[in-house]
């Protein structure tokens, strides 16, 4: 499904919910090599008018079948933190959670960080 969906889409042409939903479980399932991933994300952002609401839901709806819950006994869900960030605002910065203990590097944006070359926030 990835390449035929590759060359739908990089001549321009859109994909249904379904056809969205079936690329991405090809994506989470590892039949689709890192190359066809790449291809297919990069002919969807490039197509003029980029990704449409239908085919982010169907890839949405794939990816959140597949999420696996964690479940944490009190004291790590207080104390867990959240690294993996906001991402999209372009402002150079990560966003972290930190739990209720406060025994994190914080919470909130970061950006701080970056513009003191801290080591590790490039």
């Amino acid at each position: 499904m990835i390449r035929e969906a590759i060359t739908h889409v990089a001549a321009g042409a859109v994909l249904a919910e379904d056809e969205a939903a079936a690329v991405m479980e090809e994506i989470m399932t590892g039949v689709a090599t890192p190359s066809q991933m790449g291809a297919f994300l990069t002919a969807l952002r490039l197509r003029p008018g980029g990704e449409t609401v239908e085919e982010i839901a169907g890839m949405a709806r794939v990816m959140r079948d597949k999420a696996v819950r964690v479940h944490l006994d009190e004291y790590t869900a207080e104390h867990a933190m959240d690294t993996c960030g906001a991402g999209g605002g372009g402002a150079g910065s990560s966003l972290f959670t930190g739990g209720g203990g406060g025994e994190g590097p914080g919470q909130g944006l970061r950006s701080d960080r970056l513009a003191a070359g801290h080591p590790g926030w490039r």
